[in-house]
């Protein structure tokens, strides 16, 4: 994993959030219009842009599978230490005891999942191991409401 960062940190840019993820909404909301997105004034980071927009793809493919096809909103923020990027949604959720392990690869809740909703397990272990690399944190809260919010950490060493 360290030679994995080390050739990964090498490849930084400087991205503009806001543009990148108007473009990952833009390409989702052909197929999936109930996504809230409003873009914050300004909110750079030092980041690889292909780990960022699997990222977020993963994540509100996720969301529009699980959602319940509810409104999914999107929320970006910055302060001088870190930048934080959330995706949540109003399906039902996660129980807290799999909070963890839905990032291991293959991991499936049965329950809520049958033929119809695809899925291989392998998208929060992809967004899981591009945080490990990158030195990102990702996170998962059940909302009051119902439904997940998964919040991405980018720490200011890395703006």
């Amino acid at each position: 994993l360290a030679s994995s960062r080390n050739k990964a940190l090498d490849k930084l840019e400087r991205v503009d959030l806001n543009k990148l993820i108007s473009q990952q909404v833009n390409k989702f909301k052909q197929e999936y219009k109930s996504i809230e997105w409003e873009p914050v004034l300004s909110c750079y980071a030092k980041i690889s842009p292909i780990a960022i927009q699997r990222i977020i793809q993963n994540l509100l493919q996720n969301a529009i599978r699980y959602g319940d096809n509810k409104t999914i909103r999107i929320e970006l923020s910055s302060t001088p230490e870190q930048v934080k990027f959330c995706i949540i949604d109003q399906g039902s959720g996660i129980p807290e005891e799999y909070h963890n392990t839905v990032f291991q690869p293959f991991f499936r809740m049965e329950a809520s999942r049958n033929a119809n909703t695809g899925g291989s397990g392998l998208g929060l272990a992809i967004v899981s191991q591009l945080c490990e690399i990158y030195g990102w944190t990702i996170k998962l809260k059940t909302n009051d409401y119902k439904g997940c919010t998964f919040c991405l950490s980018i720490n200011n060493n890395y703006l």
